[in-house]
């Protein structure tokens, strides 16, 4: 409490001694003007009037300096403003221009290896192959994806990378680019097999055609990514994001897919054969005549996807949701689908011989035409299916856990 009074009084000493001095100053001419005042009453008109002039002037006072204050600060803070914007401008524009000296030195130097050291036409056990693939690969850490684009099209112009595998001259394979920015990354036709991508941004990238074969791309962001005809086989995508990615005719099989994200994906065409979807969201992905025989779905989402005409056969797809998902023509012989939620889903001319469709749900399926032989229909909900004959029933193995009639 003292501090903040000497404080206050720090501050104000000067305008109150200022009030009191005009006070004294306008009393004393006053007093030699007039007569002295003999009451009390006569004293308060005689000082009133300069008191009220003096306090209006310190309020004044005190009124433009604060404003002069907060103007001050305003401008302060302004400044300051100015000055970041301004200094994060110069960094912006020093670190373009490192990247562009990068750039132009990798190229350099590469037009180096091309020409004075027959790069092109060099043995593949070259040493100058070797110095080609360590300066590749130093440059892709360091350069941002509109220059690695650039760099990779120079590679591709000088007929220096291919898709096919072991065929590069400046090889690719098992390049460690895990957790590097690559949205909007060009890499199609290029053969990246066993890369490591593991939580790379590879956003809006173009991947098609490229071999991806044993490449690590666990929890990748491969969101919106084009990966038509592309070859992933036995690759690991453990929670990879695929939302909205396009593969199009691309080769999966084997490949691990644990939760990963597939929601919208096309997949149709896909090769997918024992590949791994335990737990996958492909909640309204496009699977149509995608080739899935022995791939496991187990607990994975399917609602409301696109199943129809797709090879399914022997596939898991335990405790699958695919409640709405379009199974018309599919085939799914010898399938797993225990416990799955088949409710609304269109499974009409599917083929289901020596499936296991116990425990599932099949509420408002629709079963026309679907081949039942040898089903095991064990405490499932089969006479809330829609469509489903009499004839289609007595080929079943069980029914509610008693042989069929």
């Amino acid at each position: 409490m003292k501090q903040k009074l000497a404080h206050w009084w720090g501050k104000r000493k000067m305008s109150i001694a200022t009030i009191l001095g005009i006070t004294v100053c306008v009393g004393l001419v006053a007093l030699s003007q007039y007569q002295t005042p003999k009451s009390l009453w006569e004293w308060m008109q005689l000082l009133v009037v300069p008191l009220v002039l003096a306090v209006g002037g310190f309020l004044l006072n005190h009124t433009t300096s604060k404003t002069e204050q907060e103007n001050t600060e305003k401008r302060y803070v302004n400044d300051q403003e100015i000055a970041k914007e301004r200094y994060l401008n110069d960094q912006a524009i020093a670190k373009d221009k490192q990247l562009e000296d990068l750039l132009q030195t990798y190229l350099d130097r590469m037009s180096d290896l091309l020409l004075e050291k027959n790069l092109r036409q060099s043995a593949a056990d070259a040493e100058v192959r070797n110095v080609a693939r360590v300066r590749t690969l130093t440059a892709l850490k360091q350069l941002d994806t509109p220059r690695i684009n650039y760099l990779l099209a120079f590679l591709r112009e000088a007929k220096l990378v291919t898709s096919e595998r072991g065929a590069s001259i400046v090889s690719l394979h098992q390049a460690d680019m895990n957790r590097m920015d690559l949205k909007g990354f060009d890499a199609h036709n290029l053969d990246l097999s066993e890369a490591d991508l593991s939580e790379a941004n590879l956003s809006g990238a173009n991947l098609e055609q490229a071999d991806l074969s044993g490449a690590r791309l666990n929890e990748a962001n491969l969101n919106m990514a084009r990966l038509s005809r592309s070859s992933i086989r036995g690759s690991h995508l453990f929670k990879a994001r695929l939302n909205r990615a396009i593969l199009v005719g691309a080769d999966l099989s084997m490949t691990d897919l644990i939760g990963a994200d597939l929601c919208r994906a096309d997949l149709s065409g896909a090769r997918l054969h024992k590949t791994h979807f335990d737990g996958a969201d492909l909640s309204n992905a496009d699977l149509r005549a995608a080739k899935l025989e022995g791939a496991s779905f187990c607990r994975a989402n399917l609602r409301d996807s696109y199943l129809n005409k797709t090879d399914l056969s022997d596939a898991d797809l335990s405790f699958a949701d695919l409640s709405n998902a379009d199974l018309s023509g599919a085939c799914l012989n010898g399938a797993n689908l225990s416990g799955a939620n088949l409710s609304g889903a269109d499974l009409s001319n599917a083929g289901l011989s020596n499936a296991d469709l116990s425990g599932a749900n099949l509420r408002g399926a629709d079963l026309n035409g679907a081949i039942l032989n040898g089903v095991v229909l064990l405490d499932t909900n089969i006479q809330q299916a829609l469509r489903v004959s009499k004839d289609q029933l007595s080929k079943v193995r069980v029914n509610h856990g008693q042989p069929s009639q």
